[in-house]
């Protein structure tokens, strides 16, 4: 926050204080007019200054606007016009304002994509059900049935506490969407916050017809018009400027288990203090809460257990797969393999080494070395047969198992040799590859994976860029005792 905003912001809360010095009239309501005018139009104009993309704070700033424009309205209607109708326009501005600053705080929780994860918008409903309750009973309840006043009255009145929900709503799910708030999300938070507490007071002091202007209640009013101009020019409110630099937190810490746990509890809790102090609800009112609440926890249950078994599912990929490639890993490899050979299965073991390999990586980067790994990858999963097993062993090592005959596998191994003799292209850049393949079919030795090494140190003594099978252990002078290879060019 810079200095004028700062200063702003000194200006406004001082303002605040003057106001509350002032006798009831019109002198004081014009001091409180001039005041919050005047916080709206800075924070529109701090809005307008933001680089970022700033739609959600365009809305919000708008309410403010609207709000304010509602307190213009009400000064007239009651201390020039002297008009006790009711509802007037002041109401319709009011209420205007919730569905705008609902779009603001809902577009600020979205994520890049437009979308947001089902587990923090449930959880945003959980906390808001049990307050949103309390609000129905006590407020909305009493406003429609309220048999002595006139329909539209009764509507007018219940639309308060309704945006009332409708904003306690919107916040929860913005506030469980960032696992580390800003402080322009938090000076924002604790505005809306305000506002919805100034918000209900009014609706209890006006049931009871106790309210005047100038009580503490116009504190958290103004307290808030100068909190939504501080959460608006802080210098991290691009952080939370349509969903910029969002978190979509799903996963159950401990201080949100609790805070869900207290909600969940709402409706029983309220019944038991109702009949505590003498006063009943609608036992249709809290079936219906408690129903929701019951479905709510029971969907949070599941999406727990269908994110646990996708955190298992990645972990067991994870486990057995090369993070460069996506193809099988080692251990994936030795598995199959293993088991190819314990049960006697025919089959061919082949281990490739891409040719100067360090090369690569010296004359063009790690990361064209990367690219050249991922291409030998795709073409040895587009060239090997269906059902074979190919994997990464680490470094410029690759292997495959064949499902296949000697005969066919020296064929397949000449098919691979001769799909990596194309140039990798990484951006200007044609590096020039080749691999060399050894080979060896399983039961042929003690070790398949030892013997087709064996095959490839062959194929790299015969110049490399060829492929070399085994069906038989080397003899004493290196030579394969019964054997036959392959060398293409």
């Amino acid at each position: 926050m810079n200095r004028t905003s700062k200063a702003v912001v000194l200006l406004g809360s001082l303002w605040g204080l003057v106001y509350f010095t002032l006798p009831e009239g019109l002198i004081a309501e014009s001091f409180w007019l001039v005041g919050a005018v005047g916080l709206a139009i800075a924070t529109a104009v701090a809005v307008w200054r933001m680089r970022a993309p700033r739609t959600g704070w365009v809305a919000i700033a708008a309410a403010v606007c609207v709000w304010i424009a509602g307190d213009v309205a009400y000064a007239y209607l009651t201390l020039v016009a002297e008009s006790e109708a009711y509802p007037n326009a002041s109401d319709l501005l009011y209420i205007a304002s919730y569905p705008m600053m609902a779009v603001g705080l809902t577009r600020m929780a979205r994520t890049g994509t437009g979308r947001s994860r089902p587990q923090p918008v449930i959880d945003g409903l959980i906390l808001a059900s049990g307050a949103g309750l309390a609000l129905w009973i006590f407020f909305v309840t009493p406003a429609v049935t309220d048999a002595g006043e006139p329909l539209l009255a009764r509507l007018v009145t219940a639309a308060y506490p309704i945006g009332d929900l409708l904003l306690l709503v919107t916040c929860t799910q913005l506030l469980v969407h960032r696992l580390r708030p800003s402080p322009s999300l938090w000076l924002l938070l604790g505005a809306v916050t305000l506002n919805l507490a100034a918000d209900v007071w009014y609706l209890y002091l006006a049931s009871y017809a106790t309210y005047t202007a100038g009580l503490s209640v116009d504190a958290l009013w103004w307290i808030a018009y100068v909190g939504f101009f501080a959460a608006a020019s802080h210098r991290s409110a691009t952080t939370i400027a349509d969903g910029a630099d969002l978190e979509s937190a799903a996963d159950l810490r401990p201080a949100r288990l609790v805070l869900l746990s207290i909600a969940a509890l709402a409706a029983p809790v309220l019944h038991a203090v109702l009949n505590a102090v003498g006063s009943h609800a609608s036992d249709r009112q809290l079936l219906a809460a408690t129903m929701v609440m019951f479905g709510l926890v029971i969907a949070r249950l599941w999406l727990v257990a269908r994110d646990l078994e996708e955190s298992r599912a990645d972990l067991r990929y994870r486990a057995t797969h090369d993070e460069l490639t996506r193809i099988a890993n080692r251990a994936l490899f030795n598995d199959h393999l293993y088991a190819a050979e314990r049960d006697g299965a025919q089959g061919v073991a082949l281990i490739i080494d891409v040719d100067a390999f360090k090369a690569v990586n010296d004359t063009f980067g790690h990361h064209a070395g990367d690219e050249v790994l991922r291409a030998v990858a795709e073409r040895l999963l587009t060239t090997a047969p269906s059902g074979s097993v190919i994997a990464r062993l680490g470094g410029d090592e690759f292997a495959i198992l064949l499902h296949v005959d000697v005969a066919e596998a020296r064929v397949v191994a000449d098919r691979l040799v001769e799909a990596n003799r194309r140039s990798v292209v990484v951006g200007v850049n044609h590096i020039r590859t080749s691999i060399s393949i050894g080979g060896a079919v399983l039961g042929a030795s003690d070790s398949a994976l030892r013997l087709a090494d064996e095959a490839l140190y062959l194929a790299k003594a015969r110049g490399r860029d060829c492929a070399v099978v085994l069906d038989a252990p080397l003899d004493g002078d290196g030579h394969p005792a019964v054997a036959a290879g392959s060398a293409l060019g």
